[in-house]
């Protein structure tokens, strides 16, 4: 107990006689809290019979940049020098089994394992990522072209003024202003996602415009680390993990050459690979949800009676489609389609695209409990005039079913390639036909088709063989164009110019598919016996269809032939 005190009282008299020198306060702290790490770091070797080192004796900085982020962001554990061809790592704690299995399983054989004070690994760390930092600066500044979408030659963003570019100045590091300029660049392209894709020599870097994936170019695998940590962080990833999927979001302002701001939001995933981590990120503009059923393109016919269902009390209607088929887009749209302020509308999201005015919207967060048919639940005893939400389960059709029942306006939205196919999952998840065609008033599926260059498209006359594969006869074609016309018919042929980055495509083209539960189709489909049988009946009565919509746009330059080919 003694030595404690003398402990004590020789501590408190340092503190006294460096503050009367007239050091600042902070300063003692600091230096005080370093000297107990060390002291503290000594004992911890000591009782683990471990070595206790001073890094600066023997830190080598090519074994430094042979650590592993995973086990610094975890466990403090940096690679700092090597000893007969085997690394010699430091710790700032005693190593348990777990650790020694991680570095067994990510090092290999490794010399030793010391113990050294956690400031000085933290400053050790600092110090490779420094040396990172500034190599891929070296890189970008011999890079000039990488990430112009033109391949016309200009530099990167470089740090702004006042900024160090070093890795402690977080927001001015080089790879902060890397993946800032990837970026605006992306999205001052129109691209809707960038993917960071890892191989064994390189960190292959695409893009994905008009719904078309290309290649970007590559950045060498020694600078791709500092730029995956950087979207990690961005993200509130956990650095320390490498091995397990994650899923984030980033709203961000992207500068425009006018200086103002662009509102986008940035969908993250990573998921463990082979060779590392692959990235994924998905820009989307909530501007850009915010809009009206005239402004996506949707044929009129087919506009206006996605409108009269979804302003039909009592009845659900199903917006189907396949992955980016721009569902919550057109589910948005016929939401503020309705007159808003005289109704009460609540939409239960997965995630939330826009913020849409005079509309409530929830998340779902199952991990809490929070499911679909939960909040579905709820917003029925609040007692709402109009609500939506995706479909996932029987449990959460069923909740729909009820709300229809009660005379609400329900708006579902669900998986399904096409209207046909939503009727059968539908049954397919346990719905009875005859439920199926009293709730349901409209089964409506769409496709994003991606849509030929209008400055660069070429017109030309389709082929006999061309409308053979097609499938389009004389009879079709007039039905379609609605009048006869003594020449052939023609369609678009995608080029490619500097306006769509020599891809031939931008935008798209929305074709729709629809099964309106009417009359004779609701007594078809309530008297099938099982989903087989609705799915043929449902094939009868799909009108329009994709081969519909899609021929029409086809014949007016609208989608190439191999697009609806492909529907």
């Amino acid at each position: 107990m003694s030595a404690r005190s003398d402990e004590r009282n020789a501590l408190s008299a340092l503190i006294r006689s460096r503050l009367d020198e007239g050091a600042d306060p902070a300063t003692v702290v600091s230096d005080l809290t370093r000297l107990v790490e060390v002291e503290t770091a000594r004992e911890m070797a000591l009782r683990g019979s471990q070595e206790f080192v001073d890094l600066d004796s023997i830190v080598d900085d090519d074994a430094l940049l042979k650590s592993r982020p995973s086990l610094y962001y975890r466990s403090g554990v940096v690679a700092v020098g090597s000893e007969n061809g085997r690394l010699v790592l430091a710790a700032s704690a005693q190593p348990d089994d777990d650790l020694f299995h991680q570095i067994d399983r990510l090092y290999g054989a490794v010399a030793r394992v010391a113990i050294a004070p956690r400031s000085a690994l933290d400053a050790l760390w600092q110090r490779r990522r420094s040396y990172l930092e500034t190599a891929l600066a070296c890189w970008m500044e011999h890079s000039p072209t990488c990430g112009d979408p033109s391949g016309t030659p200009r530099r990167w963003v470089s740090p702004p003024a006042g900024g160090t570019g070093e890795a402690g100045d977080e927001e001015c590091s080089v790879s902060a202003r890397f993946v800032n300029d990837l970026i605006t660049t992306a999205v001052h392209a129109g691209y809707e996602q960038i993917i960071l894709i890892p191989r064994a020599d390189r960190v292959q870097i695409r893009n994905r415009g008009s719904g078309i994936v290309r290649d970007w170019f590559d950045l060498p695998r020694e600078h791709a680390e500092v730029v995956i940590e950087r979207i990690k962080s961005m993200s509130c990833f956990d650095l320390g993990v490498t091995e397990s999927p994650q899923d984030g979001r980033v709203k961000l302002r992207v500068v425009g050459g006018s200086g103002v701001g662009q509102a986008v939001d940035v969908h993250l995933s990573l998921v463990p690979t082979t060779w590392g981590e692959r990235l994924s990120l998905s820009i989307s503009e909530p501007r850009t949800y915010v809009c009206s059923l005239e402004s996506l393109a949707m044929q009129d016919h087919s506009a206006e009676t996605l409108r009269r269902a979804v302003s039909t009390p009592g009845q659900i209607t199903v917006i189907a489609g396949p992955a980016r088929s721009g569902r919550v887009r057109t589910l948005y749209a016929a939401l503020l389609s309705m007159e808003t302020r005289s109704r009460d509308i609540l939409v239960a999201e997965e995630k939330i695209q826009a913020d849409l005015p005079g509309i409530t919207q929830a998340v779902c967060r199952p991990g809490l409990g929070l499911s679909v048919q939960e909040l579905l639940r709820s917003f029925l005893r609040q007692h709402a005039d109009v609500v939506a939400g995706p479909i996932r389960c029987y449990e959460a059709i069923e909740v729909m079913m009820k709300a229809a029942g009660q005379g609400t306006t329900v708006v579902a939205l669900l998986d399904a390639p096409s209207a046909v196919d939503a009727a059968f999952r539908l049954t397919d998840m346990g719905i009875e036909p005859r439920e199926l065609a009293e709730h349901v008033g409209l089964l409506h599926a769409q496709r994003l088709l991606s849509r030929p260059c209008p400055n660069c498209r070429r017109m030309r006359p389709l082929g006999i063989d061309e409308r053979r594969r097609a499938n389009l006869d004389n009879g079709v074609i007039e039905r379609l164009v609605g009048v006869k016309t003594g020449k052939p018919p023609e369609m678009a042929e995608a080029v490619g110019c500097a306006s769509c980055q020599h891809s031939g495509y931008r935008g798209f083209s929305l074709v729709t598919d629809q099964i309106l539960l009417t009359g004779d189709v609701k007594d078809a489909v309530a008297a099938a016996s099982d989903s087989r049988e609705v799915r043929k009946i449902s094939a009868r009565f799909t009108s329009p269809s994709f081969n519909d919509t899609g021929a029409s746009q086809l014949l007016n330059g609208e989608i190439t032939l191999e697009s609806f080919l492909a529907l």
